[in-house]
């Protein structure tokens, strides 16, 4: 199984100014597709950074 593309998708918190939702989409060359999340409570924000474009 080929991935051809991944999505980041931030989703900002106002309980953590600098945390965030963290959403990826996922798709394969056979036409597979998936989609998760997390929440990353970070203070200093370089964990949501890391993970998806702001």
């Amino acid at each position: 199984m080929q991935t051809t593309e991944i999505k980041t998708t931030l989703l900002k918190s106002y309980e953590y100014p600098n945390g965030a939702w963290v959403l990826v989409r996922v798709r394969t060359a056979s036409g597979i597709e998936g989609i998760g999340g997390c929440f990353v409570p970070d203070r200093n924000g370089k964990g949501v950074l890391a993970a998806g474009d702001p």
